[in-house]
Protein backbone atom coordinates (compact mmCIF):
# COMPACT_ATOMS: atom_id res chain seq x y z
CA UNK A 1 0.00 0.00 0.00
CA UNK A 2 1.06 3.62 -0.70
CA UNK A 3 -0.19 7.28 -0.65
CA UNK A 4 0.60 10.07 -1.45
CA UNK A 5 3.65 11.14 0.73
CA UNK A 6 4.98 8.03 0.56
CA UNK A 7 4.87 7.57 -3.40
CA UNK A 8 6.86 11.03 -3.62
CA UNK A 9 9.44 10.07 -1.12
CA UNK A 10 10.06 6.73 -3.58
CA UNK A 11 9.17 8.81 -6.63
CA UNK A 12 10.82 12.12 -6.12
CA UNK A 13 8.04 13.63 -7.46
CA UNK A 14 5.57 16.69 -5.60
CA UNK A 15 2.61 15.60 -7.29
CA UNK A 16 1.98 11.66 -6.42
CA UNK A 17 -1.30 12.15 -4.27
CA UNK A 18 -3.38 13.77 -7.25
CA UNK A 19 -1.68 11.19 -9.73
CA UNK A 20 -3.07 8.21 -7.48
CA UNK A 21 -6.45 9.75 -7.17
CA UNK A 22 -6.40 9.70 -11.29
CA UNK A 23 -5.47 6.60 -11.12
CA UNK A 24 -8.33 5.28 -8.90
CA UNK A 25 -10.39 7.48 -11.01
CA UNK A 26 -9.82 5.66 -14.24
CA UNK A 27 -9.71 2.20 -13.17
CA UNK A 28 -6.18 1.94 -13.84
CA UNK A 29 -4.77 -0.71 -11.77
CA UNK A 30 -5.24 0.86 -8.23
CA UNK A 31 -8.02 0.11 -5.60
CA UNK A 32 -8.71 2.87 -2.55
CA UNK A 33 -7.57 1.52 0.77
CA UNK A 34 -10.25 3.61 3.54
CA UNK A 35 -10.75 7.07 3.02
CA UNK A 36 -7.07 8.28 4.02
CA UNK A 37 -5.18 8.31 0.61
CA UNK A 38 -4.31 5.34 0.60
CA UNK A 39 -4.15 3.02 -2.66
CA UNK A 40 -3.40 -0.52 -3.57
CA UNK A 41 -2.62 -1.89 -6.69
CA UNK A 42 -6.21 -4.12 -7.91
CA UNK A 43 -5.77 -8.15 -6.94
CA UNK A 44 -5.59 -9.50 -10.39
CA UNK A 45 -2.93 -6.52 -11.08
CA UNK A 46 -1.04 -7.80 -7.63
CA UNK A 47 -1.53 -11.75 -9.39
CA UNK A 48 0.10 -11.09 -12.64
CA UNK A 49 3.32 -9.31 -11.29
CA UNK A 50 3.79 -11.95 -8.85
CA UNK A 51 3.58 -14.27 -11.70
CA UNK A 52 6.04 -11.79 -13.86
CA UNK A 53 8.45 -11.80 -10.94
CA UNK A 54 7.96 -15.90 -10.53
CA UNK A 55 8.91 -16.06 -14.19
CA UNK A 56 12.13 -13.72 -13.80
CA UNK A 57 13.38 -17.08 -11.63
CA UNK A 58 15.64 -20.11 -13.27
CA UNK A 59 12.98 -22.32 -14.51
CA UNK A 60 13.09 -24.76 -11.59
CA UNK A 61 12.73 -22.40 -9.25
CA UNK A 62 9.53 -20.74 -10.98
CA UNK A 63 7.31 -23.44 -12.25
CA UNK A 64 5.46 -24.37 -8.52
CA UNK A 65 5.28 -21.08 -7.65
CA UNK A 66 4.00 -19.88 -11.31
CA UNK A 67 1.69 -23.55 -10.79
CA UNK A 68 0.41 -22.32 -7.98
CA UNK A 69 -0.99 -19.08 -9.02
CA UNK A 70 -2.12 -20.49 -12.00
CA UNK A 71 -4.37 -22.79 -10.19
CA UNK A 72 -5.86 -19.77 -7.86
CA UNK A 73 -6.63 -17.75 -10.70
Amino acid sequence: MLNGDLADQLTGRTDSQSVLERLFEVNVFTVRRGHHGWYSYQPLFRNLLTILQDLQQPPTAAAPGVHNAAGNA
